[in-house]
């Protein structure tokens, strides 16, 4: 069936370029993805490459703008009452799925269902507690069909609330949020989402194959409700290596790639069109499991000898000097979460303060001194960041005679020794996957799979659970803040550098939007002149 409704689709494409009198502009965009998506299933997805093309193959309540507002999306109005605890969301008229049935809120419905059902293991249904039953359904306590969501009429949705959630409809706008077919789910059999017959679109492009390893082919979706103005006939995505993509977008044979700050000098000379991210953090990686720095004060010596003016001056320009653990790029709510939480928040050196954490670390783990700690380093890394390291390490020998060996391996080994906890410290990168500042905070959480270093803080892990539920604006930003400073203080990751990136795309090409917000792309208004 999935098939039919493709060939229906180009065939309409065709005919709408190709007809009597028209002077449309065929075009099919060119794009490279650097990992395969695992699926695309919006209830699920978390990985950079499925969320973009989630994004382009379904629309949901709401959007986020690349301005950062929130817009409408298939919500044609919403009334919330004045308690604030009920949505009542009225539909826009004529939506269709890709296959020509009516898109209704029954399918709004059943999508929330999916993200609560344990089974479904969706990696962002705590943000979503607010809602009525939520959480007592993903615990096991009570059953999906009493979540707060249902259909009033086709047209219809109703949301109800167990405490007021002022960040409701932003939620509302994530890929997290999508409306899923539930007929189509059934038929696919437990592979919805895993290949392009069982996919089902209601946004601007349809999955029209994947071919894994190799391309995912978007087309134009004939019945989505704007398709006039959609402008390219579809997109090809490539899975491709970061070289070979470096290749294709200096010779424009495609049209837009995201670009390593590293490498960005190749580029800068082509005319092409640059938007800049900072969504990296790298530092050091101190492991709570491990003799010696599992002492507090110990890990406190080492962040407060620890200075950074020793290699500033030897910082290429896509890098900077990290005073925070989460960079520029990462927004919360309408700004930058360091414009909520300050630039400047790790301790200034003092090595003074440095020996009498020394000492008292010393005392308290019945030692007169340490042996040398092992710094793991991947050297297949974009950055290196022994060189930076070098003086840092050589002001911690002279101050506090704490020698640490560079253990440099490459990529599997070193992905493997950080999976297990097999090191002291590590440098280490953190960035937030799906752009979203919880992704990184939830990973020091002392029940997260991606907790590498044992870190377990009773007080830490309230602030994130908290924020991931809470209701109020000021109270989300203030827990934010207080977790990040909670790190810090605990000396658990000490930030060394930010590092800035690009999204690049050609001369010839406009219209391709990089949501700052978001960290998604979308191809809808792109144009080649």
């Amino acid at each position: 069936m999935k098939k039919i409704w493709c060939i229906v689709l180009l065939i309409s494409v065709i005919i709408s370029i190709s007809g009597c009198g028209t002077t449309n502009k065929s075009y099919i965009l060119a794009y490279d993805i650097l990992t395969e998506p695992q699926n695309l299933d919006p209830q699920t997805a978390s990985d950079p490459s499925a969320l973009t093309i989630i994004n382009n193959i379904f629309e949901g309540l709401f959007y986020i703008d690349e301005f950062g507002i929130l817009q409408n999306g298939l919500a044609k109005s919403v009334n919330k009452s004045d308690n604030g605890l009920i949505y009542t969301i009225q539909l826009k008229e004529n939506v269709l799925w890709e296959n020509g049935e009516k898109v209704t809120a029954h399918d709004f419905v059943f999508g929330m269902k999916r993200l609560f059902i344990p089974n479904t293991k969706s990696p962002a249904v705590s943000q979503f507690y607010s809602i009525k039953n939520g959480k007592e359904i993903h615990t096991g306590v009570m059953d999906p069909s009493s979540l707060g969501v249902k259909a009033l009429s086709d047209d219809v949705l109703q949301i109800e609330l167990a405490y007021k959630n002022d960040n409701l409809t932003y939620l509302l706008a994530t890929t997290y949020a999508m409306p899923c077919n539930e007929k189509f789910f059934n038929e696919t059999k437990g592979k919805y989402g895993l290949q392009s017959q069982k996919i089902i679109s209601n946004g601007a492009f349809t999955v029209y194959s994947w071919k894994r390893g190799e391309t995912i082919k978007l087309r134009k979706n004939v019945h989505y409700y704007d398709s006039e103005n959609v402008k390219p006939t579809g997109v090809n995505l490539h899975v491709t290596e970061k070289e070979i993509t470096y290749e294709r977008l200096l010779d424009e044979s495609i049209n837009a790639a995201f670009i390593d700050g590293i490498d960005i000098n190749q580029f800068q000379h082509q005319g092409h069109n640059m938007e800049r991210i900072e969504n990296e953090t790298w530092g050091l990686y101190l492991n709570t499991d491990n003799e010696w720095l599992s002492e507090l004060n110990i890990r406190k010596a080492i962040a407060s000898c620890f200075n950074r003016e020793m290699y500033i001056d030897k910082l290429s320009p896509n890098l900077s000097v990290a005073t925070g653990i989460i960079p520029h790029s990462i927004m919360l709510y309408d700004e930058t979460f360091r414009t909520h939480a300050g630039e400047n928040i790790t301790p200034e050196f003092n090595a003074q303060q440095a020996y009498k954490y020394y000492q008292a670390g010393l005392k308290n783990l019945n030692k007169r001194e340490i042996e040398p700690l092992e710094l793991l380093v991947n050297k297949e890394a974009t950055i290196d960041l022994v060189e930076y390291f070098s003086a840092p390490s050589q002001l911690l020998q002279k101050e506090l005679s704490l020698y640490i060996n560079i253990d440099e391996v490459d990529a599997n080994e070193y992905n493997r020794r950080i999976s297990v906890g097999e090191f002291d410290i590590a440098i280490y990168q953190l960035s937030a996957n799906d752009y979203s500042i919880g992704s990184i905070f939830s990973d020091f959480k002392s029940d997260s799979d991606n907790n590498y270093i044992s870190y377990s803080s009773l007080e830490y892990d309230k602030l994130i659970s908290d924020a991931l539920s809470m209701p109020q604006k000021q109270a989300v930003i203030k827990n934010y803040k207080e977790a990040e400073q909670t790190l810090i203080d605990d000396a658990v990751f000490i930030p060394m550098i930010y590092a800035t990136d690009f999204f690049v795309s050609t001369s010839k090409t406009s219209g391709i939007v990089y949501n700052k917000r978001t960290g998604l792309i979308s191809f809808k208004s792109a144009v080649i002149k």
